[in-house]
Parts: structure tokens; sequence; C-alpha cells
């Protein structure tokens, strides 16, 4: 039995957050190779742009840890944590405030 895009998506959907971002992960690397360096190049000049507005003053930058309290409690998840966050140690507490280990 073959399915539609239409069911994958659904039960895709129908996943954990988690491992909706696992199969999107595997789904970007199976695309095509070739496209690879041309988007790996898109996010070259995209990074050498944001640099450059840093460094010219153009936009002031923030520390990582304020960009997340940003967000969580923007889209009110307090305690959801990126894998940067489980790889460094840091925690999300129900407060907006982020406590790292040393």
């Amino acid at each position: 039995m073959q399915m539609r895009v239409e069911d994958i998506a659904d039960e895709a959907l129908a996943l954990p957050s988690e491992a909706r971002a696992l199969l999107a992960d595997r789904l970007v690397q199976s695309l095509d190779p070739a496209e690879d360096g041309y988007i790996h190049s898109l996010w070259a000049t995209e990074a050498s742009r944001r640099l450059h507005e840093l460094r010219s003053g153009k936009v002031i930058g923030i520390p990582g840890e304020e960009a997340f309290a940003r967000l969580r409690q923007k889209y009110d998840m307090p305690h959801v944590e990126s894998s940067v966050e489980k790889s460094s140690g840091c925690r999300w507490e129900a407060d907006p405030g982020l406590h790292c280990g040393t």
C-alpha cells in the first residue's frame, strides 16, 4: 500500500515536537546534495551580512540566553529546552530566566 504525501504529512504532524524536528532534519539532509553548496553559500552570505551589521552598530546583539527567554515568553513555552541548551548544561525554570551549570 502506497501512502500519499498528505497522509504522511498528517502522521508526521501528529508526532511529538522533538520527533518532528528529527524527521525534518533527516528530510532536509536527504535533499539534492548539489544544492547543499548553494544553500551553504546563501547561509555564509547571510552570516557575513549579520556580522557586518553587528560590527557597524546597525543592530545591537543580545546574549543567546536572553533571546531564548524572549522566545519562550512570546510563545508561552517556559519549559521547552533547545538542543543547544541541553548540550551546554543550561536549563529553563518556570520564569523566563536562564540558569546555566558551570
